[in-house]
């Protein structure tokens, strides 16, 4: 297997069980209210089990660097940005997602994330985007807005305005987290790195969820079924993330992330049959925008002379 396939691989499993995540979720949500006490809890849940199951894999490893690592110029004041980021990111988005469902957070949410990332990519790593990447942005921006028109969704100014920060937060802390994890600066693990990106974020979360809800034990309702969506949605695709970053850019990244939206918007249409429709064709053209990066489609095209060198003077090949 290529190491470009391995790279695919890696970041359409992160796409689809985020994805899994936002579905899993509203299923979740839906089934009582979604307080902000809840809300506080779940995130901590979340974040508590992944921090956990990090802790063991490196004490299982024998590996005990992280302190010397994180003495590394630079190290200590991303590795908390990263931590305190990662807290607010699981509360905006399992917030959202209760006053939203999956579905249209995942419009707002994911359809950020790929300009957000390629944004941090360009600022943080002077990653530069090609042909096929503006090519595909435009198909999924095309898609993005026919599913947002033709579901009709009237959303509050305020949830909006709120909305808009988790795909920001998501991108800074996928930057923070392939400079931490680079040999170059840090060097650190993928369970290291989820150590120093959850520790902060339990704490707060804890904290913040005691004193709104007045109980020093976390308050969750179904035990097992958080510990799933915990794994599934919250540990195996960060572990996922993290080896994808230690091989690919952030315009790597930022390609898979088209799936997502379509992926919970696909994943939600059996609570949703009024979508079965138009709104489809979005979700299709999203998805298109994938095979035109992963296949270079335009490059190929340019390459056989079917697109004039005019069209693409200025843009720099994949």
């Amino acid at each position: 297997m290529s190491r470009e396939t391995k790279i695919s691989i890696t970041f359409a499993g992160f796409a689809l069980l985020l994805a899994f995540r936002d579905v899993a979720t509203e299923l979740f949500l839906s089934t009582q209210t979604a307080t902000k006490e809840k809300t506080l809890w779940l995130s901590f849940a979340v974040c508590a089990t992944i921090l956990t199951l990090s802790c063991v894999r490196l004490l299982a490893s024998g590996k005990f660097g992280l302190l010397k690592k994180l003495r590394t110029p630079g190290a200590l004041r991303k590795a908390t940005m990263l931590g305190l980021l990662s807290g607010g990111i699981y509360f905006g988005i399992f917030f959202i997602i209760g006053q939203l469902g999956a579905g249209v957070a995942g419009l707002i949410d994911a359809g950020l994330i790929p300009l957000a990332t390629v944004t941090v990519g360009a600022l943080m790593f002077n990653e530069k985007l090609g042909a096929d990447f503006y090519g595909a942005f435009m198909v999924y921006l095309l898609g993005m807005i026919i599913l947002i028109v033709t579901r009709n969704e009237s959303i509050p100014f305020w949830l909006l305005g709120i909305a808009v920060l988790p795909p920001v937060a998501s991108a800074l802390s996928d930057g923070y987290t392939k400079w931490l994890l680079d040999k170059k600066n840090s060097g650190l693990t993928r369970d290291e790195l989820l150590i120093v990106r959850f520790s902060p974020a339990t704490l707060v979360l804890y904290v913040l969820a005691s004193a709104t809800s007045y109980s020093l034990v976390p308050q969750i309702d179904d035990p097992l079924k958080t510990l799933a969506v915990a794994v599934a949605g919250g540990w195996l695709p960060l572990m996922l993330l993290c080896t994808g970053l230690g091989m690919a850019g952030m315009k790597k990244l930022a390609a898979w992330e088209f799936m997502i939206p379509a992926a919970a918007f696909l994943g939600t249409l059996h609570r949703h049959p009024e979508n079965m429709g138009t709104p489809m064709v979005g979700a299709i053209l999203i998805l298109s925008g994938i095979v035109i990066c992963e296949w270079k489609l335009i490059s190929q095209f340019n390459h056989c002379g079917l697109i004039p060198r005019s069209k693409l003077r200025g843009i720099n090949p994949q």
